[in-house]
């Protein structure tokens, strides 16, 4: 994500086609994310570059377990050696599920050289203080 225009938000086209392919998502796969506030920023991701069937898992995995669905504790060896498909690629960004400065200002009616007004608005981090306080510092992020 480093190499984003939007730093934290949303990785390059080319960061992103390599994370499909590393985990072998195509189209038409059925992608369910889950673990808390990650899985809200990589289901923005994969909607921002247009993958169709991402979801998020409602409850979470806690929520699934609590009901007794079956988990696996293990990781599952994967054999891609006679893949044959395509991974997803990004599609253009959907730039409307972003918000410039200007934006948000714009939809307040508040003028834009009015840089006064940024007590009314309430901007929200999704992050825990610690880990806001390691992003600032650290050139690392992932998908």
């Amino acid at each position: 994500m480093i190499n984003s225009e939007y730093r934290w938000t949303t990785p390059t086209p080319e960061t992103f086609n390599k994370a499909m392919k590393k985990m072998y998502i195509q189209e038409d796969n059925q992608v369910v994310i889950y673990n808390s506030i990650s899985a809200a920023k990589a289901w923005f991701i994969m909607k921002y570059y247009g993958h169709p069937n991402t979801y998020i898992l409602d409850g979470g995995i806690s929520q699934w377990s609590k009901l007794k669905y079956p988990i696996n504790t293990f990781k599952t060896p994967m054999d891609y050696s006679n893949y044959q498909g395509s991974a997803f690629e990004a599609k253009e960004p959907n730039t409307d599920m972003l918000a410039s400065l200007d934006d948000v200002l714009e939809k307040i009616g508040r003028p834009h050289q009015n840089k006064q007004c940024l007590h009314f608005i309430h901007r929200v981090d999704i992050y825990p203080k610690s880990i806001f306080q390691r992003m600032l510092t650290s050139a690392s992020s992932h998908l």
